[in-house]
């Protein structure tokens, strides 16, 4: 395993994250979890439910960009490494 790169990449990304392929092909059951704790939340707090739907888009749009910022940043030094 440690020969093929992607593959010693793969594992020790599904160890540490606790993640598994078939996880990762349930695209959906993701989508309606978010979907739910988001109405879920504007139900149990005090705010209303466009106050708390911005405030999560807002949140998730940031961890993308940070998310993608990181990404990139380990890419080029992955990339100066090789």
């Amino acid at each position: 395993m440690a020969r093929d790169k992607s593959e010693l990449v793969s594992a020790l990304a599904q160890e540490r994250l606790n993640t598994t392929q078939e996880a990762l092909r349930k695209p959906w059951t993701s989508a309606i979890s978010g979907a739910v704790s988001t109405a879920a939340k504007s139900l149990l707090t005090i705010r209303s439910w466009w106050s708390s739907g911005f405030e999560m888009t807002f949140v998730g749009a940031l961890e993308g960009l940070v998310t993608f910022l990181i990404g990139m940043g380990l890419g080029r030094i992955g990339g100066a490494a090789t």
